[in-house]
């Protein structure tokens, strides 16, 4: 391997999670859920989540870990086990990044699906993957008419004439049996090396591929992507980038997560909802791609 494409390990940007091995995870580096809770640790009453459309709403990583616990088990009621493939699919939100972490923390994969798709591609592939629990957009309910599902979650609130049950009531009647040990403990058992996503490509060169993720390759891909950058606690990143991506999903989601940052989801690509976006937030980390640059600068 080349000096070039090896990676160089950031002692500077990943330090501190190194107090924690032993505690939280036992290999070089922890999954998700294990990161989730070392970070609740560290700053359990910050803001993480924050957004201002359709309404404001935030989440302290407290309670972002919280309903994480809550949703997780309402999975693992509904399909006991592990290693299953649940579907997510939705415009950027709390509630998206939560559901996402939730599906791992149950220790079960997560399909994060281009929320563009039409909706024979939906359905395909769905089947292909044999998810059966899907967290969606109340508007996507109709692409999954007649399929066998056992249940669909909206992870936006219902307008008139929607019928989805929005995630944070579905999950608001858990009662969390177990202490904060015993969760900890749990979540020990598991593997860095363990399948935590299957990102589908655009399928420019064919048929849509699933590439399979662990929780090492997000992990490790956020700490060695910070080895130019210092990104401190205090920093507020935006997320307007549609997070199913992977560069956004890294450097949007993974990397603010990896040092207890707050994250503020833009969800419309409108120049004036940006300005409000990044001025109400504070934000401070702004990531996106020239064509966004090029409108903000034009708005």
């Amino acid at each position: 391997m080349s000096k070039y494409n090896k990676p160089i390990r950031n002692d500077r940007s990943d330090a501190w999670i190194q107090k924690y091995r032993g505690e939280y995870y036992a290999g070089e580096w922890p999954t998700t859920s294990q990161l989730l809770e070392m970070v609740c640790h560290e700053c359990p009453d910050k803001v993480f989540l924050e957004t201002f459309v359709p309404e404001h709403i935030s989440f302290t990583y407290n309670e972002t870990l919280d309903l994480v616990r809550r949703i997780s088990s309402k999975i693992k009621a509904l399909i006991p086990g592990s290693d299953s493939k649940i579907v997510i699919s939705g415009v950027n939100s709390p509630e998206w990044i939560i559901c996402y972490m939730a599906i791992q923390y149950s220790g079960n994969i997560v399909i994060p699906l281009d929320n563009t798709l039409h909706e024979n591609e939906v359905r395909n592939l769905v089947e292909f993957a044999d998810a059966r629990i899907a967290f969606i957009d109340n508007r996507k309910k109709c692409f999954f008419d007649g399929m066998d599902m056992i249940d669909l979650i909206a992870l936006d609130k219902p307008l008139a004439g929607e019928s989805l049950q929005y995630v944070v009531d579905w999950a608001k009647d858990v009662v969390l049996e177990k202490s904060d040990e015993d969760f900890k403990s749990e979540l020990f058992r598991r593997d860095e090396n363990d399948l935590a996503a299957i990102l589908f490509t655009s399928g420019t060169t064919g048929s849509p591929k699933g590439v399979m993720l662990t929780h090492r390759n997000l992990i490790c891909d956020g700490y060695y992507g910070q080895g130019n950058i210092i990104i401190r606690r205090e920093d507020v990143f935006y997320a307007i980038l549609p997070i199913h991506h992977a560069y956004a999903m890294v450097a949007a989601f993974i990397v603010p997560l990896e040092q207890g940052c707050k994250i503020v989801l833009g969800k419309k690509m409108i120049s004036k909802q940006i300005f409000y976006d990044v001025k109400e937030g504070k934000v401070t980390v702004f990531l996106g791609v020239p064509v966004l640059y090029n409108k903000v600068i034009k708005g």
